[in-house]
C-alpha cells in the first residue's frame, strides 16, 4: 500500500486512508455550505417580510396622524 508523508507532523498516512479523509471532509464541506444557503435564503425571505410590514406600519400611521 503506498504511503504519504506529512511533512508537518513526520507521519505516514495510507493513500486510501487519506482520499476516505478527504471525501468526508468535502462531504462535510458541501453539507455545511448547503446549510448556510439555505439558512441565508430564509434570513432574506424574513428581512423581506419585515420590510413589508415595517412599509405598511407607517402607511397606517400616516393615513390615521
Amino acid at each position: 500500500m503506498p504511503v504519504i508523508e506529512n511533512a508537518s507532523t513526520g507521519l505516514s498516512t495510507p493513500k486510501t486512508q487519506r482520499a476516505d479523509i478527504e471525501e468526508q471532509l468535502m462531504t462535510a464541506t458541501k453539507l455545511h455550505d448547503d446549510y448556510w444557503d439555505d439558512f441565508c435564503a430564509l434570513m432574506r425571505k424574513v428581512g423581506k417580510k419585515l420590510d413589508a410590514e415595517q412599509a405598511t406600519k407607517e402607511e397606517l400611521q400616516r393615513k390615521h396622524a
